[in-house]
């Protein structure tokens, strides 16, 4: 019984071994299953596409409070260029691709928050490269922190204690201030318009009035003009006819507004024209048209010379108007300002250097900048740093300078010219 048992359990075996080799029977090979995402090369083992990592630039920026209108088209800058990258897969440095995540932090334009801006990107957002903040008093408070730390930062607040070897991590965005160059430039323009005038009187605001009312006062006296009037008036300010009327007292043939934020600029323009005068406005740093006129309206603008740009102007380099449309058809309701231009660059700039350097290392992005033959665009055009005979050290955006007026009710851009700082 039990041999019969074993003989048929062996037969069993066999057919059970049989069905299990079945299947391959009459075929060659195996076939492969490809791996999602991954198409298999005969031989090849297939590798995966590498995943995306995140490079962090934080903001410190004006987003609301009197210095907005200037804060948001930085920022919508700054996110133009992170958005044009990213929706190309990113950009490479070495074997790794990265995307951008832009991490904005609003200053109010005060230096506390300012200060806690800065705190909080460098020690709980762990950034590397930042934007920001508007204003030499601002910069004060942060620059060293961001120094210290190593934090590659592009921003509007050109103060001569924070530009040079010793903040080497320090780009200026904006060449205005003590350098001169803005300010001397645009008033030369004033004056090849209207040549009649002789005296200016100079209005600012209180925390920047060693900045850029020491460069309107040089200015002045580098083209003869007599300066009548100096007056200052603190961030929050909307009666301004005691300052105007200080300034008025003096008859000059034209007055500055020169650092004002965009709401002060449009109330003084308003109520310097409701007290009578009539003489020439201007400002190097001037108020997106939607806030001009909703404040100071169309009749009081008029003949109002700034800084606005046209970029539909035929002026502008054909590379620089593409680029114009393409965030208009972005961001429709954002009008494209010379912040928003700082801050494109701005980003556009560290990733050329980041890939020049193989690293997103800030010292190796650093070596880029100091190399003599390193340019980025600006733009459409190709830029070198300047600033390396005023500053020492080439860490100043060369920028283009859009020279405008008002007139019967619209925007027209006479000018275009570069502010380079040697």
């Amino acid at each position: 019984m039990i041999k019969k048992l074993i003989s048929i359990g062996a037969v069993v075996l066999v057919v059970a071994l049989l069905l299990t080799l079945a299947p391959a029977c009459g075929k060659e090979k195996e076939e492969v299953t490809p791996t999602p995402g991954v198409t298999p090369t005969p031989g090849v083992t297939p590798t995966p596409t590498p995943k995306a990592e995140t490079l962090k630039i934080g903001l410190i920026l004006p987003l609301s409070g009197p210095m907005a209108g200037y804060g948001v088209p930085y920022e919508a800058g700054v996110k133009w260029a992170a958005d044009r990258i990213n929706d190309a897969g990113g950009f490479k440095v070495g074997a790794d691709i990265y995307k951008i995540k832009v991490v904005s932090c609003d200053d109010m334009f005060t230096p506390s928050k300012c200060g806690e801006c800065a705190a909080r990107l460098v020690y709980d957002e762990g950034v590397k490269y930042n934007v920001g903040p508007i204003g030499g008093p601002l910069a004060m408070v942060v620059m060293d922190l961001l120094n210290d730390n190593k934090i590659i930062t592009s921003d509007v607040a050109s103060w001569v204690p924070l530009l040079g070897p010793d903040y080497p991590y320090h780009i200026l965005g904006f060449p205005l201030g003590f350098d001169g160059e803005w300010v001397r430039g645009f008033v030369g323009k004033v004056l090849e318009y209207h040549p009649e005038i002789k005296t200016i009187g100079i209005i600012g605001m209180e925390p920047w009035k060693d900045l850029w009312m020491v460069g309107e006062r040089e200015a002045a006296e580098a083209y003869g003009l007599t300066v009548v009037a100096e007056a200052t008036y603190v961030p929050g300010t909307t009666d301004f006819y005691p300052t105007l009327i200080k300034v008025l007292a003096k008859r000059p043939d034209v007055i500055t507004m020169t650092n004002c934020g965009p709401g002060d600029l449009a109330l003084m323009i308003q109520q310097a024209r409701e007290l009578g005068y009539r003489g020439i406005l201007y400002a190097p740093g001037a108020v997106p048209l939607d806030i001009l006129f909703a404040t100071a309206g169309k009749e009081a603008a008029e003949g109002f010379l700034n800084n606005l740009p046209d970029y539909t102007n035929p002026v502008w380099p054909e590379a620089t108007r593409a680029l114009h449309q393409d965030y208009m058809n972005r961001y429709p309701n954002l009008e494209m300002y010379t912040t928003t231009m700082s801050g494109y660059v701005s980003v556009n700039l560290y990733v050329k250097a980041m890939q020049l350097a193989g690293t997103t290392d800030t010292d190796a992005v650093v070596a880029v900048f100091d190399d003599p033959d390193f340019t980025f665009d600006f733009m459409g055009a190709e830029v070198k740093f300047g600033g390396r005979e005023f500053y020492g050290a080439a860490r100043v955006f060369p920028f283009p300078q859009a020279f405008s007026v008002i007139k019967n009710g619209e925007l027209e851009q006479l000018e275009l010219f570069w502010v380079e700082v040697p």
